[in-house]
């Protein structure tokens, strides 16, 4: 029973199976005429595969799931391209600073030994 509730595939074909009866019930109601009916067996059936859609999502959510659809989000974001140009620009600046300080190192260093 779980495997049926995971599978995304009996998901879909529940949806399917739930469009086209409760489009057949509704042409039956319309044409039989009368007391409107269609819509209680459209709510309680429509109750039932919300259930299944939550059972399948509980069930098949994990966290590679989670970090994919996160950089999946992060890619897609509007903005990606300044926020990839922020980070090199800091990165940057950053190799910029520690190649000044190893400099200034070398320089202090290289001045010590030219006064002993």
């Amino acid at each position: 029973m779980r495997r049926k509730l995971t599978n995304p595939k009996a998901f879909r074909a529940h949806g399917l199976i739930y469009i086209c009866i409760n489009v057949l019930i509704f042409i039956l109601d319309w044409v039989v005429g009368g007391a409107w009916w269609f819509h209680f067996v459209t709510l309680i059936w429509g109750f039932f595969l919300v259930i299944h859609f939550l059972g399948m999502k509980t069930f098949t959510v994990d966290e590679s799931w989670a970090e994919e659809r996160s950089a999946r989000l992060r890619y897609d974001s509007y903005d990606v391209g300044h926020i990839m140009q922020i980070s090199n620009d800091y990165n940057d600046r950053e190799k910029a600073d520690r190649t000044d300080v190893l400099d200034a190192n070398r320089s202090t260093a290289e001045g010590h030994r030219e006064t002993k």
